[in-house]
């Protein structure tokens, strides 16, 4: 036993443990394990990275398009608002050359609207009846061709009805 002490605490033999321990610190780890376990946060970063990569070109890609179809929304809008103006124009012209060419025919056209008295709905009921049979929707409205007279109500015995 004293061999093996003598050989322990001699400075020219270190104890195999420490060795051992020594060469443990310094080795670098096996590659095999760093590269055969998966590192399950750093694979769920990357996705997420990824995933904000995708989401972001996708917002671009959208914003461009929105850009698009807005430009071309005014463009047609422009082109509409030149329409109505051209034709705006064409019927003033058109307008004011038959108001040149015609005399105006109509005086009532000219008046203030006012309603009609007794009087003149009882002359003018032939002119009425011929203008809603002219009109596509009046003319399904029939006036009744007599009076209508209303009948005295005939009064009911209720005993009878409750006996039945």
């Amino acid at each position: 036993m004293e061999t093996v002490y003598d050989l322990a605490t001699s400075a020219t033999t270190p104890p195999p443990t420490s060795s051992r321990f020594s060469a443990w610190l310094t080795s670098p780890p096996a590659p095999s394990f760093v590269t055969s376990v998966p590192n399950a946060t750093n694979q769920t970063r990357t996705h997420r990275i990824q995933l904000d990569l995708k989401k972001h070109a996708h917002k671009i890609e959208m914003d461009l398009h929105r850009k698009h179809i807005t430009e071309e929304r005014l463009t047609l809008a422009k082109r509409s608002q030149e329409f109505r103006e051209s034709q705006a124009a064409a019927r003033a012209a058109e307008k004011v050359a038959n108001k040149d060419s015609q005399p105006s025919t109509s005086a009532a056209l000219n008046q203030p609207f006012r309603l009609w008295t007794a009087e003149e709905i009882a002359t003018n009921q032939p002119k009425i009846e011929a203008a809603i049979q002219a009109d596509p929707f009046l003319r399904y409205i029939g006036l009744p061709a007599t009076p209508i007279r209303h009948q005295p109500s005939v009064a009911v015995d209720v005993r009878r009805l409750t006996k039945m």
